[in-house]
């Protein structure tokens, strides 16, 4: 079995971190990925293990604009929660939540209110079983779904505020789920927030014209595109 780290061979990977970052940040990123292969041993979970797109069981026709399964990077992520200091009283949203690591992380942040969306019910079902092994050990207050749907189908909640995806699928999804934020946005104003996790399409985003502000973050070797828009910034139609 080949050993990869964020998708590379280790010596690559290694030569260009310390270029990039220098020998202490690459230090900590390796340490960020021993936290990250821990975390299942530590909770008791299944997370870690990457799925083909070929192989993720799912009756939505959508598959074929989706990528592979890969579990979020928890260090990174909480560290990038701990930067932004978004409010808790909000209601987190992971677009194509896979195995429920972010939705697990998330829950640990605090939010009011944390969901969880994957078109796989195979997904779903090991999501939720690693939900309720790992609010075991680390209860929260949040209160937390997995929804088994087509990300295009659900209608969004005019109460949900942060969305988050770790590159889950393609233009053409990442589009109707853009439109779907708009029209949420339009028939309630409200302070928004989307990280993008691997932000592959990010002109996507951009091109809707709905948030005013984007910032890059690189934590640990992760890319995470943070767009927001304040509700008197929202785009009112006529």
């Amino acid at each position: 079995m080949r050993t990869h780290i964020f998708g590379k061979n280790p010596v690559t990977w290694f030569r260009e971190s310390v270029q990039r970052f220098g020998w202490t940040q690459t230090l900590t990123i390796i340490w960020s990925v021993v936290v990250d292969t821990s975390f299942d041993r530590r909770f008791g979970t299944d997370t870690t293990r990457r799925i083909p797109v070929e192989k993720i069981k799912t009756t939505s026709s959508n598959i074929v604009h989706s990528m592979k399964y890969g579990a979020s990077k928890a260090m990174p992520f909480r560290k990038l929660m701990a930067e932004l200091k978004l409010p808790t009283d909000g209601v987190f949203v992971d677009l194509g939540s896979g195995k429920g690591r972010a939705v697990m992380l998330a829950a640990e942040y605090g939010f009011r209110k944390v969901i969880g969306l994957e078109f796989s019910g195979e997904l779903c079902r090991t999501a939720e079983d690693n939900l309720r092994k790992f609010l075991r050990k680390r209860p929260t207050e949040s209160h937390v779904e997995i929804i088994e749907t087509d990300v295009t189908q659900y209608r969004l909640s005019d109460e949900e505020t942060v969305f988050f995806l770790f590159d889950p699928f393609h233009a053409p999804i990442l589009k109707q789920v853009m439109q779907n934020i708009l029209e949420s946005a339009e028939r309630r104003p409200r302070d928004l927030w989307l990280i993008y996790h691997a932000p592959r399409e990010q002109q996507v985003i951009e091109e809707s014209g709905l948030f005013t502000d984007s910032k890059l973050h690189v934590v640990l070797g992760a890319e995470f595109m943070v767009y927001s828009i304040k509700v008197d910034e929202v785009p009112q139609t006529k």
